[in-house]
């Protein structure tokens, strides 16, 4: 179908053509605007290597429901999968840019985005109000059109429900996209973290140190006794403070507080003087 130094397929070049699997060779960088619109048995999608641009619309109206992006995949425009059946939406950490509509879908198996960038792709959003009465709301995964034209109001939505659909981002990564629209999504899994949880009676002290880590990381807990009471080490019997160890799973660290037995307290010694 290519010849191997093809570096663009050109603007709709296979508009509603049947095809049902799509091997794009490695000397693609660019696949062009509409250059697969509307391939009605288009299901399975496998790009080369170097492709660095998805143009907007490239896919847009196929049923596609298995795609493989290189990690050299940059941009991804405007509607280019607009109307896919993907479940699970795998993103590289090479993707800087994912324009509005590109993943808009009514399929009810769209449940699941992963993201592997530490930094998060600019997601495009776009809010247009027109004549006052026709607000159109867009982001990469969701399109909201209202209208009020004499009195009759219409409303149209597509696109994912973000208290419903996961999002997974690397761990500790999950700071990065908070800060931005990726925030929208309220279920949130981050990839590779593990729990460092801490017990201790706090009206004796605290302990420093727990939160989420990487598998291999080293976790150093600091256990803090309240003026008055004593450190006595971990549920463990380990009394190394601070404690280090390397993260390979959830942990929980107990550390044990208490008030000293060998200090005397002289407030209720009474004193009698002999003669």
């Amino acid at each position: 179908m290519f010849g191997d130094n093809v570096k663009v397929i050109q603007q709709g070049l296979f508009n509603d053509c049947p095809l049902r699997k799509v091997v794009i060779p490695d000397s693609v960088k660019t696949i062009g605007r509409a250059s697969f619109f509307g391939c009605p048995s288009l299901t399975d999608v496998i790009f080369g290597a170097d492709v660095d641009t998805i143009r907007s619309g490239a896919f847009e109206n196929t049923p596609i429901r298995n795609v493989i992006f290189p990690d050299s995949i940059r941009y991804i425009g405007s509607s280019a999968f607009l109307g896919h059946n993907i479940t699970h939406l795998v993103l590289p950490e090479s993707v800087s840019y994912i324009g509005v509509s590109a993943f808009v879908t009514d399929s009810a198996g769209f449940d699941t985005i992963t993201l592997l960038g530490h930094i998060p792709p600019q997601m495009e959003v776009m809010n247009t109000v027109m004549s006052g009465v026709v607000t159109l709301s867009q982001d990469a995964f969701t399109y909201h059109l209202t209208a009020s034209i004499e009195g009759e109001y219409y409303n149209e939505s597509q696109g994912v429900n973000y208290d419903s659909i996961l999002l997974e981002v690397p761990c500790l990564a999950w700071v990065n996209y908070r800060a931005t629209n990726w925030n929208r999504f309220n279920r949130v899994h981050k990839i590779g973290c593990y729990s460092v949880v801490t017990i201790c009676d706090t009206t004796k002290g605290n302990i420093f140190g727990e939160g989420d880590y990487s598998y291999g990381d080293t976790v150093s807990l600091y256990a803090a006794p309240r003026y008055g009471y004593v450190f006595n080490g971990w549920a463990d019997s380990v009394t190394d403070n601070p404690r280090h160890f390397v993260v390979i799973g959830d942990t929980t660290m107990e550390a044990i507080f208490s008030f000293p037995t060998n200090i005397v307290d002289t407030t209720y010694i009474d004193v009698y003087i002999s003669k």
